[in-house]
């Protein structure tokens, strides 16, 4: 069962920093996440429950890696999803 992700939010703010040199935002972001257009799966990459959910910011795709940790959701990565994602989720939603 998928956990229902929303703040409260929490994440590494050196990680945030370097998304927000590297990538041009900040884990922030993800307080405009519409979480109603998300696509959610879990992530086999990790020994820890985390999710790989990919849904819009205004008209844009973004994928965000998470955890649920008691009653926040903690941010483990946040991007602009790639060609390939963004395809992938179209499709899916249509």
């Amino acid at each position: 069962m998928t956990p229902q992700p929303g703040p409260p939010y929490e994440w590494d703010d050196n990680k945030s920093r370097w998304n927000l040199q590297t990538r041009g935002f900040g884990f922030d972001l993800i307080h405009r996440f519409d979480w109603s257009t998300a696509i959610t799966r879990r992530s086999l990459s990790s020994q820890e429950a985390r999710w790989v959910s990919t849904g819009l910011i205004e008209e844009r795709i973004y994928v965000a890696v998470w955890t649920q940790r008691g009653n926040t959701t903690r941010i483990i990565s946040m991007r602009k999803a790639n060609s390939r994602e963004a395809n992938e989720y179209e499709r899916t939603r249509n």
